[in-house]
């Protein structure tokens, strides 16, 4: 499982999920220890609209609950459902 593919399914399992629960459970998921200090902006690429246009995943995989609001959290668009898996599988790193 891909980290896109964890974090759309997390997306569908949790809607409206905002930013820092989806980054403190892909830490999770990785095996690492989350800190909101020093994991500041790891792995903020995918939540970031001024990203290349290949690793540009808000508004194409997921996007705002409510548009205006950007801490309402997240819901996936057509295109992020496709990457939605059955289960959250074991991470190769997970201890």
């Amino acid at each position: 499982m891909t980290n896109v593919e964890f974090i759309a399914t997390y997306i569908f399992n949790n809607p409206g999920a905002r930013r820092s629960k989806i980054i403190r459970a892909l830490h999770e998921w990785r095996g690492y220890r989350y800190d909101p200090v020093s994991s500041r902006g790891q792995w903020g690429q995918y939540f970031n609209r001024y990203a290349r246009s290949s690793n540009r995943y808000i508004d194409t995989h997921w996007t705002y609950v409510e548009p205006n609001k950007p801490r309402s959290g997240y819901v996936l668009t057509s295109l992020g459902l496709r990457w939605v898996r059955d289960q959250i599988s074991s991470h190769r790193n997970s201890r």
